[in-house]
């Protein structure tokens, strides 16, 4: 049996029987000697290193709440208590058959001395249980009377950060989602978790009968957090998070079974990375190194970065999918503090774009494909070689597709609805012809796709919306400054996802495929 694999974190190797293990204490204990061995062990900053390097700024009381042990710490401990415990029941044994409960033993009546050690008054019973698991950590419990006070998970002996224990018996699919700033990726995770098993026919659950997901979200256990809580004012709230501010951000898991001709089951991985480092990774290569292990990337295109107008969309003009006559009659001049602003807002979007702006202007369509395939060829280059690439399955998504409803670019290739069409109506006939009718659009008005053909493994096409509707900084003047802030906004409609899980199902399929599961 294989007993090593890689950290999902630091992607250093993990042996099975050299992890480390953080305490989580649940109660405080009692006794000094537990007190002692249950403190923060103030030398080990493997945490600390690896999150600081990431530009995350660690609270005290994260950092105070990390108790981390060695194995042989934990087994060190455990045969302490167990002797402690062992000379307890001697001394009261001994007692007993003297008939001396009163008085306190003293060296020299037949019991070792060392026995003195333990007082005879409320001796509070210490031990730690060890539980074996088959091809998993061993995992320990710490109990005080009879109480648990604390219980052990494993962490990675070189970045200390939690592992699934079921990293040593399943495969681990790792899934980047990659995208310019303000790419719409955490959105995107958050409504693959909110529609996990919704009744209503979407999400990842719902239209593939070969595959099922488990969510592995947990709570009140560090860094894992983070997802969680922003999953939670999503699912309530309505409100969607804001950037991710160039930072590494924790992978998210998944469970899935594969009921193929034998049921076999795997941890899905999902690293978001911000949009500031996918863009800027050779002045930040550090933060996206782990991309180089991925077994596939989703990288979301928004709409104004296809060259497809999809009218007039910003804050001042435009009502969102109406008839594109219609913005028109409702279009205005801004005013010069308005454009002042859109100009600031958009000066860098401006300057990456100027050269494929000007090759629309003088009509050569072919090299604003070739020069928007290029872009993301770019970004994807700047932190992965060419081999790695040569191994990868690559998704590519337009994102936000429901910007695009009333396109009429898109009407030629759009018919019947066919992008837009609810999914319950939908059979393989109508989805195949989907998959062409949106490969087609993406060869002839997108990108000039033999470039991203003659690089990647292997790559597949989508129109996808995470939300489905409008979202929107919120204009209360009590809240506003605390919302621009962390650029957290409302959904202002239903929410109505459009086939956002299907990158992540497709990409997924391509890994069994090649790991051969089907046979």
């Amino acid at each position: 049996m294989d007993m090593s694999c890689c950290c999902p974190y630091c992607m250093s190797e993990l042996d099975i029987n050299k992890i480390k293990y953080y305490v989580k204490v649940e109660n405080e204990p009692s006794q000094p000697k537990l007190k002692a061995f249950l403190a923060v062990n103030r030398e080990d900053r493997h945490f600390y290193n690896f999150w600081s390097r990431y530009n995350r700024k660690l609270s005290p009381e994260t950092l105070e709440k990390r108790i981390v042990k060695s194995l042989k710490e934990m087994e060190n401990e455990r045969t302490r208590l167990a002797e402690d415990a062992e000379q307890y029941e001697r001394r009261m044994a001994a007692k007993n058959h003297s008939g001396e409960n009163d008085e306190e033993i003293r060296p020299g009546q037949g019991i070792d001395n060392t026995l003195s050690d333990v007082p005879s008054d409320h001796f509070v019973v210490c031990e730690i249980i060890k539980e074996m698991k088959n091809r998993k950590p061993t995992q320990f419990t710490i109990r005080e009377d009879g109480q648990r006070i604390a219980i052990t998970y494993p962490v990675c002996p070189s970045c200390y950060n939690r592992i699934p224990e079921e990293i040593f018996e399943l495969p681990l699919i790792k899934i980047a989602l990659a995208a310019s700033k303000s790419g719409g990726k955490t959105c995107m995770a958050l409504s693959w978790f909110r529609t996990l098993n919704d009744a209503r026919g979407k999400g990842l659950n719902s239209h593939v009968s070969q595959m099922d997901f488990i969510s592995m979200l947990q709570d009140h256990l560090g860094m894992e957090d983070d997802f969680g809580k922003m999953l939670q004012k999503f699912n309530r709230e309505n409100i969607c998070p804001g950037g991710t501010h160039k930072q590494f951000i924790p992978p998210i898991f998944l469970k899935m079974n594969w009921h193929g001709k034998q049921e076999r089951q795997a941890l899905v991985g999902i690293y978001d990375a911000a949009g500031e480092v996918i863009t800027e990774s050779q002045r930040d290569a550090e933060l996206v190194y782990y991309m180089k292990y991925m077994d596939g990337v989703i990288y979301m295109i928004e709409p104004d970065r296809t060259g497809l107008k999809k009218g007039l969309t910003n804050q001042y003009l435009c009502i969102r999918n109406e008839d594109i006559d219609a913005y028109y009659e409702r279009a205005r001049m801004l005013s010069v503090e308005e454009q002042s602003s859109v100009q600031a807002r958009n000066f860098k979007f401006k300057k990456e774009t100027l050269a494929q702006i000007m090759n629309v202007r003088d009509g050569d369509m072919e090299t604003f494909r070739e020069n928007s395939a290029m872009e993301v060829l770019t970004a994807l280059r700047s932190y992965v070689e060419d081999m790695k690439l040569q191994q990868m399955h690559v998704a590519l998504a337009i994102s936000k597709c429901d910007e695009l409803r009333s396109n009429r670019e898109i009407a030629e290739y759009n018919k019947g609805n066919l992008f837009f069409m609810d999914e319950e109506k939908v059979d393989n006939n109508l989805r195949n012809m989907r998959n062409l009718a949106i490969r087609k659009l993406f060869e002839e008005k997108i990108f000039n796709m033999q470039i991203f053909d003659n690089v990647f493994k292997s790559c597949s096409l989508h129109m996808i919306a995470a939300l489905g509707c409008p979202a929107e900084v919120p204009a209360d003047s009590e809240k506003k400054g605390d919302w621009e802030e962390s650029r957290e906004s409302r959904l202002t409609g239903d929410f109505n996802p459009i086939r956002v899980e299907e990158p992540l199902l497709e990409l997924i399929f391509r890994y069994a495929e090649e790991h051969r599961w089907n046979e």
